[in-house]
């Protein structure tokens, strides 16, 4: 607990705003020109519970499109279940993950024994989320549209939670807003999460968007990803 927090406070002593700009030219340049002691193309089938990952995403939204994820859940091999770090302000990613970390250092395999993060699932990453009204980042992501996918290596996370997609402009000011929102229909959004099959997000139905609410935004946006894309699984 709070291993990450002193990390950051001994890291940002040049000011945040420009450790902010730093890191995200330097993973910009290193998802082009990637370094294995930092960032490592990954296959997917290597992805895994609690690995942290930026990916190229086939989807109509840059948020989705440029992804930086920690990943909470595969299912089927279909689907990840992931927090999309484009919806969280800075002090709420450091805040989720504090909370999971356990160590910085030596943690450069590929392993699920050297997972610094401390029982990640989709339940506990919810939890969590929820708890800071943040839970809609915990978005699911259809593994055949996974273009490429890189994983972080977990000693670069505290430079890698202070930087962003340089297409995806950091915004505190929309997020808050985007949190304003969702928080007006928060019970309803929670009860249709946790009542909806797994199945649906990957096979989203006329039917499903009709008798959806809350979610119904959500679910018309799968489906015409789903439409514009498709799905090798078919």
């Amino acid at each position: 607990m709070e291993v990450l927090r002193k990390k950051i406070q001994e890291l940002t002593n040049v000011g945040i705003p420009n450790f902010f700009k730093d890191n995200s030219l330097r993973f910009f340049n290193l998802y082009s020109q990637p370094d294995n002691d930092v960032v490592v193309p990954t296959n997917i089938s290597s992805i895994y519970n609690g690995g942290i990952y930026f990916m190229y995403y086939q989807d109509e939204s840059n948020w989705m499109k440029y992804s930086m994820v920690l990943c909470a859940d595969i299912r089927d091999q279909r689907l990840m279940f992931g927090v999309n770090l484009n919806f969280l302000p800075l002090e709420i990613r450091l805040e989720l993950f504090d909370e999971l970390v356990i160590s910085l250092e030596d943690n450069n395999k590929q392993s699920h024994n050297l997972n610094p993060f401390n029982f990640v699932t989709f339940e506990s990453v919810y939890k969590k989320l929820i708890r800071l009204g943040f839970e809609y980042a915990l978005v699911e992501y259809d593994i055949s549209r996974i273009s490429r996918i890189f994983n972080i290596k977990y000693e670069e996370l505290p430079y890698w939670l202070y930087s962003q997609f340089p297409k995806n402009i950091y915004d505190p000011i929309k997020l808050y807003s985007i949190w304003e929102a969702k928080m007006a229909n928060r019970p309803e959004r929670h009860k249709e999460m946790i009542t909806t099959l797994v199945s649906d997000f990957y096979n989203v139905t006329d039917e499903l968007i009709d008798n959806s609410t809350a979610l119904k935004g959500h679910f018309k946006r799968l489906k015409r990803n789903y439409d514009k894309f498709g799905d090798k699984f078919d």
